[in-house]
C-alpha cells in the first residue's frame, strides 16, 4: 500500500484553481489586501514545484511576480550565484590540498 494521495480530477482542478487564483491576484498587484498577499506567499512557499514553475514561466506574470518577490524578499531565502559557489568550492579544495601537503611532509 502506498502513502501517496491519489491524483484525481478534483485534485487537479484544485491545483489549477490555486494557480489561476494566484495569477489573478498577481495581475492586480500591488492593489491587494494583506490576506491576498498572504495567499500568494503561501502558494509560492507550499505549492507544488511544477505549479510554481508553470506560474513563473508565464511571461505575462513575470513583471508582477518579480515585483512581488522583490517587495517581499524577506520571505524568500537569498540565492547564491553559481559563480560564487564554484569559487568557494575551488578555494576550499586548494586549502584542503594545502593542509594535506603540510600534514604529509
Amino acid at each position: 500500500m502506498t502513502h501517496y494521495a491519489a491524483i484525481t480530477i478534483d485534485n487537479a482542478r484544485t491545483v489549477r484553481i490555486d494557480r489561476a487564483r494566484v495569477s489573478s491576484l498577481l495581475a492586480r498587484y500591488p492593489q491587494l489586501s494583506a490576506r491576498e498577499k498572504s495567499e500568494i506567499l503561501t502558494f509560492l512557499k507550499t505549492g507544488r514545484h511544477i505549479e510554481i514553475g508553470l506560474l513563473m514561466a508565464d511571461k505575462k506574470m513575470q513583471p508582477s511576480l518579480d515585483r512581488f518577490m522583490a517587495d517581499h524578499d524577506e520571505h524568500f531565502p537569498p540565492r547564491l550565484h553559481p559563480g560564487v559557489a564554484i569559487a568557494f568550492a575551488v578555494a576550499l579544495t586548494v586549502a584542503l590540498l594545502g593542509f594535506i601537503e603540510v600534514a604529509v611532509s
